[in-house]
């Protein structure tokens, strides 16, 4: 099956007059780092079109938590489609609703963005490419020995400051 992307958007990627992360930052609030939300969305097919189309019109943090299964996500694409118009074949519904299902479906480890330190998946922190797998589970046994972390910064006794710069946009703490 060949899918297309947008002529449009392809010219001005290739032009760079955007990247691809342009397309999916969530802009910060005033004191927080921007957040580059393909960091969590895994380098399979689809990622692009997930990652253009559903910025066209809203944030990719709602598509990031959603939980639906591949024929709600295409009920929730048709939507689009038909009500507001966006320019989806219908090869490239079948492929963003596959990826979709997948990686924002019924076992989508991400419930919520920044995800809490004290209450994130394994899998959840997997999603963050820059995040080794030995840099995870450490951060994993360090929370379940200590307990609840009441900051970040703490995890500077299992991970290096490099690391915790790069999760702080994805992180928070929730009160207790």
């Amino acid at each position: 099956m060949k899918v297309r992307v947008p002529t449009l958007l392809i010219s001005v990627l290739f032009l760079g007059l955007i990247s691809v992360q342009a397309v999916i930052r969530l802009q910060a609030q005033e004191g927080e780092a921007e957040q580059d939300l393909s960091l969590l969305l895994p380098d399979e097919e689809g990622k692009i079109l997930v990652a253009a189309y559903c910025s066209m019109c809203h944030s990719l943090k709602n598509t990031l938590v959603g939980s639906r299964n591949q024929e709600q996500w295409v009920n929730t694409i048709d939507k689009m489609v038909f009500e507001y118009h966006a320019p989806i074949s219908e090869e490239e519904v079948e492929v963003i609703s596959s990826y979709l299902e997948k990686h924002a479906g019924p076992k989508n480890p991400i419930k919520e963005i920044p995800m809490d330190i004290n209450t994130v998946s394994r899998e959840a922190l997997a999603r963050l490419s820059f995040l080794s797998h030995e840099d995870g589970q450490r951060i994993m046994q360090f929370r379940e020995e200590k307990g609840p972390l009441s900051d970040i910064e703490q995890l500077a006794e299992v991970v290096d400051t490099e690391t915790i710069k790069k999760l702080r946009p994805y992180l928070t703490i929730h009160p207790r």
